[in-house]
């Protein structure tokens, strides 16, 4: 008899077996691959939004703004500033990506250890 009340029952589990159904989550690894997922968007995000800001089609001038002056010395000089901002804007997304691929890289190293 008292073999049968020391026994759980069918739908309660024991303290061992909850134990067992825990998931450990690594914080380093999280970490890790977040900064891996993060890098891969900025890196994305560079190349488009390079794309999307020097995409002129047939004619260099032909920017989103058609604030050009009537000097073709000038109209040069307005694209080249353009360009350099949008070449900037885009370096900042990628030095982004980079850095967070690798720290995240780091952060593997360091949980290697």
């Amino acid at each position: 008899m008292e073999e049968l009340q020391n026994k759980p029952k069918e739908g309660t589990s024991t303290l061992m077996e909850e134990k067992k159904e825990t998931i450990n989550i690594d914080l380093g690894k999280v970490i890790e691959w977040g900064c891996y997922l993060l890098g891969a968007i900025f890196v994305i995000i560079s190349f488009i939004k390079m794309g999307k800001d020097l995409d002129y089609k047939d004619n260099p001038f032909s920017f989103y703004e058609h604030r050009y002056v009537g000097g073709d010395a000038y109209n040069y000089i307005i694209s080249a500033a353009r360009s350099s901002a949008v070449m900037i804007k885009s370096l900042i997304w990628m030095v982004a990506g980079c850095s967070a691929l690798i720290i995240g890289r780091i952060t593997a190293l360091i949980n290697k250890k």
